[in-house]
């Protein structure tokens, strides 16, 4: 099987149906899935892309003023699903969007609410408007397995291989420095940990969830502890609430990918100092507010006077009295 690139013309618009056979007419063995994505300058402040496969051919053209997005078009050639028809339209969302070179410049934008072919090449199409780059051309095939499932995988960038996969079943096999590298099994080796992680989220969700309503219950006075005033409850919960927060913290990080490197360590190390380090301020008041609220120095109502400052107590949490 030859190496070079997929065929592809010059024509303003590529579409495979012309240019190769239909997966119909080839016995299964011999077959190959390719998809294209093509993304280009064609003015100053005017960038187009497509991406084609066999199912889908989409096409996005964005505008932007050097600093920002400020117009889009998106159109559907070819695609498997009736809403994909209409996916030039959540795609708006992103105007406005400042440009950076960055695979993820759309990540604080819901890729859900989009189609995610026209997402995913939009993001490409960002990305290179905030480069010099006139056009970049990849291309990507996996072959049919064989009959002891071993195919082939190849990416192409700018018509240059730059990667080649020997691939068994469902794992890498070649060349070496490919070999054993996470393809399939890396994500459902960690699926058990992420189902883990998920049940401890919901169950210190719903706990919360609990202990807010037996403090509600306190603070209306329709459940009553004996020596446990109402004006405790507020503060006691967000108490009860961080320690539930900060357990489920500690349960979950060695479920965490990459918990136990060193890396991921120091960086945890770093962020607790720095936190350590910004926040006495912060923890000195809450200590304070703590011993006013259990000392029940002040109630609402009262009147109240600091130097030559005389005032009416009208709220009272933890920062704020």
């Amino acid at each position: 099987m030859s190496s070079s690139p997929p065929p592809q013309d010059r024509r303003a618009r590529f579409d495979r149906r012309d240019e190769t056979q239909r997966a119909g007419d080839r016995p299964w063995g011999d077959g190959i899935y390719r998809r294209r994505i093509t993304v280009r300058r064609t003015g100053s402040t005017t960038v187009v892309g497509e991406l084609e496969d066999d199912f889908h051919h989409f096409g996005v053209q964005i505008d932007h003023d050097d600093t920002e997005i400020t117009a889009i078009a998106a159109d559907a050639e070819r695609h498997p699903w009736d809403i994909c028809a209409e996916a030039d339209r959540p795609i708006q969302m992103i105007i406005g969007t400042t440009l950076r070179d960055h695979p993820s410049v759309l990540g604080e934008h819901d890729a859900r609410a989009n189609c995610t072919h026209l997402f995913d090449l939009t993001g490409l199409v960002v990305a290179h408007a905030a480069r010099s780059t006139t056009e970049r051309r990849f291309g990507a095939e996996v072959t049919d397995p064989d009959e002891h499932g071993d195919r082939t995988a190849r990416l192409w960038v700018d018509g240059d291989l730059r990667i080649e996969w020997a691939i068994r079943q469902r794992d890498i096999v070649g060349p070496d420095r490919w070999t054993g590298a996470p393809l399939w099994s890396g994500f459902m080796g960690y699926l058990p940990n992420l189902v883990t992680i998920i049940v401890i989220i919901l169950v210190a969700r719903y706990l919360v969830r609990l202990v807010g309503l037996v403090f509600d219950g306190i603070r209306t006075r329709r459940i009553y502890l004996k020596n446990f005033y109402p004006e405790w409850a507020e503060t006691s919960f967000g108490i009860v609430k961080l320690m539930i927060y900060a357990l489920t913290a500690v349960i979950i990080f060695p479920y965490l990918p990459g918990s136990s490197s060193p890396a991921f360590q120091g960086i945890s190390i770093f962020v607790g100092v720095l936190v350590s380090l910004g926040s006495t301020s912060a923890v000195s008041n809450i200590i304070a507010g703590i011993v006013l609220t259990y000392t029940r120095a002040f109630s609402i109502g009262d009147q109240v006077e600091v130097a030559d400052t005389r005032g009416r107590v009208v709220e009272r949490s933890t920062f704020v009295t």
